[in-house]
């Protein structure tokens, strides 16, 4: 019987085990302001310098806000902007608790993920019972880099205090797989479960 090498298993979160749309953001912030939903589709770009900032801590909710406000060029409050912002993260994938249930006797598990201030009270908040399952989470806005920048994986290896090629990541983006792969840590490219399934058998994981 092959036996993996994999002593812990680090989870993305968005579109892996929750399931997260801006759209959804979009649609909530047209709902609260009855702004149309084409400016904030058209005016919010995820690769946005100040929303990177936003991620790694380096800037506040408010800050944020005020850039977008001035982007946008609209007229709105911040509670529009923060309860449209949560209502970008819909709810868990039934089938994350099925496979966490299966790995938590024999793994380390973990999170790492880029997400910002509000994003992450908030699923530690609503999710108590998927987060239960996890032995560290490292959230990017908490250690000031997010993926795939080298300096979170660098943090999340040394806290993790065990050689990279013992640790498997799972990802939805190929560029933050590239990013860990770098470091030496293994790699799962997260496209459906029945694919990781598949994935985590030629580990030896399951």
């Amino acid at each position: 019987m092959k036996v993996s090498p994999i002593k812990a298993i680090v989870f993305d979160l968005g579109d892996v085990l929750i399931e997260h749309s801006f759209t959804r953001a979009f649609l909530k912030w047209s709902e609260l302001t009855q702004i149309p939903q084409d400016l904030f589709q058209e005016g919010f770009k995820y690769e946005d310098p100040l929303m990177e900032r936003f991620e790694r801590g380096q800037i506040s909710a408010e800050d944020f806000f005020q850039h977008l406000t001035q982007k946008l060029n609209i007229n709105w409050a911040f509670s529009e902007f923060k309860q449209g912002w949560l209502h970008a993260i819909d709810e868990v994938n039934p089938e994350s608790y099925t496979l966490l249930e299966k790995l938590k006797a024999r793994f380390e598990l973990h999170v790492l993920s880029n997400t910002n201030e509000l994003h992450a009270k908030d699923i530690l908040v609503r999710f108590p019972k998927l987060f239960a399952y996890f032995n560290r989470i490292f959230f990017s806005n908490e250690l000031y880099a997010r993926k795939p920048e080298k300096e979170i994986y660098r943090k999340m290896i040394e806290q993790l205090d065990m050689p990279p090629e013992q640790i498997l990541f799972i990802d939805d983006n190929e560029r933050n797989l590239i990013g860990a792969s770098e470091f030496g840590i293994q790699t799962v490219q997260m496209q459906s479960y029945s694919q990781l399934y598949i994935s985590l058998k030629n580990f030896a994981i399951i």
